[in-house]
């Protein structure tokens, strides 16, 4: 099973940024607004803040979470594609791959599977 569409398996950016002084100010004033926010607990949620650094690095690991969380999403959705086109005949497969790759739909993992449900109307299997 061949697809032939150039886009449909694009390399992920890699998602790296660095810590600069402008992201820091940027911190300190989001913590900054969130003790003026409670006035009267300030003292106590200056205590239970990270610093400006520990922020940055908590939304970086976030981030970097997110994205690898995004990319699993969309290689489960190739992979139950995949799966699903492999349940077919020969002949049938073919024809889907070949509409398939003259679609104007967007090569991603989700519009492949929609495609697969609503165009040929295909049990996708969960996994």
């Amino acid at each position: 099973m061949r697809f032939r569409r150039e886009t449909a398996f694009r390399r992920a950016i890699r998602q790296g940024r660095q810590v600069t002084p402008r992201r820091l100010a940027a911190a300190k004033r989001r913590l900054e607004r969130e003790v003026d926010a409670m006035p009267l607990f300030a003292d106590e949620v200056r205590a239970s803040q990270p610093t400006p650094a520990q922020r940055i690095a908590r939304m970086d690991a976030d981030a970097t979470k997110f994205f690898q969380a995004m990319r699993d999403h969309a290689a489960r959705n190739w992979r139950r594609g995949r799966c699903a086109l492999q349940q077919l005949p020969p002949q049938q497969r073919q024809a889907i791959i070949a509409n398939w790759n003259a679609s104007p739909l967007p090569a991603t993992a989700t519009y492949f599977v929609d495609y697969l449900r609503t165009k040929h109307q295909l049990e996708i299997p969960e996994t």
